[in-house]
């Protein structure tokens, strides 16, 4: 038998027989890749991503770090798994030479503290506290210059979004509520007094809710000041607008004034 002879044929047939087994290892390796590469955006769109979570302001979720600034982490969904948890920031700037956070003496300053009890059914709401530093500089302009802007931003976007502001009211002489919301995003209101003695406008900078008159005040228990906010679609971030809305003045007033934010309800993606 002649050995030389059958060596070539050996070698030909050996080297398309890896080249195989070398693209089927191939294809299987690359298989796997595939398939991870497919399933994230499933898996990020599954329904069991979606979570419908409140966020509430008496939670030690809530950590308040100054009077104008604040942050909120809802509970991690699955502990160490790939879900995360939704992080709120609220921040408190104030536009105009006459406001200042908390009371016109400076002895007290809630602003973006939780307030103990319930204020126009509400349970433990968000305080939004300012005051004018001189009584007699106070303006009724409709679009007042002299007011507080709160933005709340969320890491994400959120749905469903939904919140009241409560104890929007008046004292003669002292301060007339105004408040507005702003967002890139459109949202619908309902007011719990719509009447011609309860809230008016529509909420918006140029047409605030606000009362019917300059004495109008509204008991903690009762809930003729509360507004009903609904974003009717996916929202990052929203603004509250809040300002003083009469010129009147009283030397023995101090003219701060508060409103309330209920704790918001709303579902995000926690695989996002």
């Amino acid at each position: 038998m002649n050995w030389s002879s059958m060596t070539p044929a050996r070698n030909t047939d050996a080297v398309p027989a890896l080249d195989r087994r070398r693209v089927v290892q191939g294809l299987a390796w690359t298989a796997p890749a595939m398939a991870v590469a497919t399933a994230a955006p499933a898996f990020a769109t599954s329904p069991r991503c979606f979570k419908t979570v409140d966020v509430v302001w008496s939670d030690t979720k809530y950590k308040r770090t100054s009077a104008t600034s604040a942050t909120y982490t809802t509970a991690d969904p699955d502990g160490t798994g790939p879900m995360r948890p939704l992080t709120l920031t609220v921040k408190n700037t104030f536009q105009g030479s006459n406001i200042r956070f908390g009371n016109q003496s400076g002895t007290a300053n809630t602003n973006l503290a939780v307030q103990s009890g319930i204020i126009g059914g509400a349970p433990n709401p968000l305080s939004l506290h300012q005051s004018p530093l001189k009584n007699s500089a106070k303006s009724d302009s409709r679009v007042d210059e002299n007011k507080t802007v709160t933005t709340f931003t969320f890491d994400r976007p959120v749905t469903s979004l939904t919140f009241s502001i409560t104890d929007i009211d008046s004292t003669r002489s002292d301060f007339m509520d105004a408040v507005a919301v702003t967002s890139a995003t459109a949202f619908t209101s309902s007011k719990a007094d719509s009447s011609s003695s309860g809230l008016q406008g529509v909420g918006t900078v140029a047409d605030p809710w606000r009362p019917s008159s300059p004495n109008n005040p509204v008991d903690n228990s009762a809930t003729n000041g509360n507004v009903t906010v609904r974003f009717t679609s996916q929202v990052t971030s929203f603004q509250i607008h809040y300002w003083n809305q009469t010129a009147a003045s009283s030397a023995s007033i101090d003219g701060d004034q508060k409103i309330f934010i209920s704790n918001l309800s709303l579902t995000y993606n926690a695989c996002a």
